[in-house]
């Protein structure tokens, strides 16, 4: 084969080569850039996805925000985008979300709640960067996992988490354009259409109370587990404060019943009200922290359903955020004492456990360290140097030398359980 030849077949394999990336990159979401935003393009071009007209092909995108059209300062809140087309099967989209008064200005942050979804940062010129707390301008689009191939019309929904600024930032708009792709792996026979979310500031209820934070050491919810949380004022007048969910790892636990990691109750005077963590996808979990006012009375119910047998309940008491010790009195005789142990503090402690025996006699010691804002369960006879526990009764203690600590107990018989009251100092 002559030179000319090797060049030629160089050149057509490395031709070939890039075009299994390029489909990789279209179902793997477009380029920053392609949300529709004032300025900015959509998918509906050369080298991308053409088909028809910009939404002329029959189906649709839309966006639906866990808050309506309203929006809580700082307040994370869930937003799913819809994509459907009757003559489509495969899906996909690009969000982004900007001020209405400058639609070159990010207006908060996007965060994925799973792995069909992905975020993209980039410069005020589009030149992709890696992400950081603050982005110049951010966008959340399908990943590969979420470009599924579905029944055709069936449609797709993408869901995740969107932030808004801390501050009131008046009118914020979200840009979405949506793909509907007939599923062939090249980029002829799709339709992308765009569509629009206005959302204002929430108008103004009784300013949030600064109360006492409580604690609710455990919430689980999913793979068999619900939590809730009740409250009531007692006062003849309106008041509202702020509950918080955390990760074990001390970060934002997002609640897909709530629509975020964070929620404002708004309580009439005499009035009640519930926030749930329901029993959907797989297990999460972390703990609650509420700005509870003095007049507002609350507890927490865990949930554990079995199928095949009756769902067991316990109604489970609050815990302070300030105290620096805890006792609770153990049964492990043929039961099992679990704890959840948090650090509501903002720096990082160690807790140490002490446990004895119904006759005052030390069975063992352990220590705990946690980071700020961190927690942990366990089987309290599975820390080290308490296993001689098992069979007896008794109580533990637990202290801390610097920071806080909130403490929870639940005893387990089989699947029944109950939890188990502490005295805090």
């Amino acid at each position: 084969m002559n030179r000319n030849k090797w060049i030629y077949l160089g050149k057509s394999l490395a031709i070939l080569a890039v075009i299994p990336a390029l489909i990789h990159a279209h179902s793997a979401g477009p380029d920053a850039g392609k949300s529709g935003a004032p300025g900015e393009s959509t998918c509906n071009e050369a080298g991308c996805h053409v088909g028809t007209a910009l939404n002329g092909g029959g189906g649709s995108v839309q966006i639906t925000a866990a808050g309506g059209s309203s929006y809580t300062p700082g307040v994370t809140q869930r937003i799913s985008v819809k994509v459907s087309d009757p003559a489509q099967k495969r899906w996909g989209f690009q969000l982004t979300a900007r001020l209405a008064s400058d639609s070159k200005a990010r207006a908060g942050i996007l965060k994925p709640t799973d792995d069909a979804t992905l975020v993209l940062c980039t410069t005020a010129t589009l030149l992709e960067v890696t992400c950081t707390s603050a982005p110049t301008l951010q966008y959340i689009e399908h990943s590969l996992q979420g470009s599924i191939i579905t029944a055709t019309g069936a449609g797709n929904t993408f869901s995740f988490d969107w932030t808004p600024p801390a501050t009131a930032s008046g009118d914020i708009i979200l840009y979405a354009a949506g793909n509907a792709a007939n599923g062939n792996t090249i980029e002829t026979g799709d339709h992308i259409y765009t569509t629009t979310l206005r959302l204002s500031p929430a108008a103004s209820g009784p300013p949030l109370s600064t109360g006492p934070v409580k604690i609710l050491p455990q919430v689980a919810f999913g793979d068999g587990w619900y939590t809730a949380l009740y409250f009531t004022n007692t006062s003849s007048a309106p008041i509202s404060f702020a509950v918080n969910f955390i990760g074990d790892d001390g970060t934002p636990l997002s609640i897909p019943s709530v629509g975020g990691s964070s929620k404002t109750v708004n309580l009439a005077a005499s009035g009640s009200d519930i926030i749930e963590a329901t029993n959907v996808g797989s297990l999460k979990q972390g703990y609650a922290s509420i700005a509870l006012p003095t007049e507002v009375l609350a507890y927490g119910v865990f949930r554990s359903s079995t199928p095949g047998l009756a769902s067991q309940e316990a109604v489970v008491p609050l815990s302070s955020a300030t105290s620096i010790g805890s006792t609770l009195i153990w049964d492990d005789t043929g039961l099992v004492t679990a704890v959840a142990i948090v650090n509501p503090s903002a720096t990082d402690t160690t807790v140490a456990i002490s446990v004895k025996d119904s006759a005052g006699a030390l069975i063992g010691t352990t220590t705990v360290s946690l980071a700020a804002k961190k927690k942990t369960a366990i089987a309290l006879s599975g820390l080290s140097g308490l296993s001689g526990m098992t069979g007896k009764r008794g109580s533990a203690d637990f202290a801390v030398a610097g920071g806080n600590v909130s403490v929870l107990g639940l005893r387990f018989n089989n699947t029944a359980f109950t939890s188990i009251p502490t005295t805090e100092r």
